[in-house]
């Protein structure tokens, strides 16, 4: 229980083979080889999340959507029942499906294949694919960027001249996303010192920091 409580966030429909893959590897693996079983969690909740939410999410949801509420424009009450209804084959019998799929498969391959080499391959495996998503996440996700600019004074063949330096322009140009970086490292050092226990607190602290940074236009 205490493994699987570590973070973990996919597609609500696609996770479901993870699960079926997890309770597989659950089952059929020692106990000095259970720790792959995060990792490979961490490593497929990334592209099976972006691949939910482009067939389901944003393909699905709209054309299920688009013929339930043509129906219900013009009158027919079945517009929303229909909706519902096809919308749920995929959800509910996905589910279903999807986790069964995933925890066969996983117990037939893995009764297959008993070697302890190859549960570490796929440990490793799974923490580079999910090394790949944080680092991904990073670069994406978290934008830190700073306005200050440096004025410089030149006095050249007794001609006097101003240059602006932009400080992210420099940052950008030694190592593009380097703030994002050193902050994340920041928190996840803390995050790591602290074990966690403040990590509503090093939030809270983080939203005020980033308020008084921007109020002052440092960032």
């Amino acid at each position: 229980m205490k493994r699987h409580l570590v973070f973990y966030n996919s597609h609500v429909n696609f996770d479901a083979a993870i699960l079926g893959l997890s309770a597989a590897m659950e089952e059929t693996t020692r106990p000095d080889e259970k720790e792959g079983i995060n990792p490979l969690k961490t490593g497929l909740m990334g592209p099976l999340a972006g691949l939910g939410d482009s067939l389901i999410k944003f393909t699905w949801i709209p054309i299920v959507g688009s013929i339930g509420a043509s129906l219900a424009f013009s009158g027919n009450v079945f517009g929303p029942i229909l909706m519902f209804i096809l919308y749920n084959i995929i959800n509910v019998f996905g589910r279903y499906y999807a986790v069964v799929y995933g925890y066969k498969k996983g117990i037939d391959f893995l009764n297959k294949n008993q070697q302890s080499d190859l549960i570490q391959r796929i440990t490793t495996m799974a923490n580079v694919v999910g090394l790949m998503v944080v680092g991904a996440l990073i670069s994406t996700v978290i934008k830190v960027s700073t306005p200050i600019k440096i004025a410089v004074h030149s006095n050249v063949s007794s001609k006097v001249g101003n240059n602006v330096i932009k400080l992210q322009s420099m940052f950008d140009k030694i190592m593009p996303g380097v703030l994002s970086l050193l902050v994340t490292v920041a928190v996840y050092f803390i995050l790591k010192k602290t074990n966690g226990k403040h990590a509503a607190l090093i939030t809270i602290l983080m939203m005020v920091i980033v308020i008084g940074l921007s109020y002052c236009k440092i960032l």
